[in-house]
């Protein structure tokens, strides 16, 4: 089992964290700040930015994220409808 999967995304100029997230038994002891910390580190030596989106009832997450330096810049709305998907 892994302490915290991440996978990203890029354009040309972002790099975008894709649902990084804890296993609940390693939460709340400092493994995602310092991985987080590392894998965007690393990502800004090449892209100038990086972006991560989050669930806005995710507090935990956000107060994670703010912590970290990222900032709020926008909303976004995405919905998912398994009728939506017919061929």
């Amino acid at each position: 089992m892994f302490l915290s999967p991440f996978r990203y995304t890029t354009t040309r100029r972002d790099a975008f964290a894709i649902a990084p997230f804890t296993f609940s038994q390693f939460r709340r002891q400092g493994f995602a700040r310092k991985l987080l910390a590392f894998l965007i580190g690393e990502l800004l030596e090449t892209y100038p930015r990086v972006k991560i989106w989050v669930n806005k009832d995710n507090l935990e997450a956000i107060g994670l994220y703010q912590s970290l330096g990222f900032q709020l810049i926008s909303k976004c709305y995405s919905s998912y409808w398994k009728e939506a998907i017919t061929l």
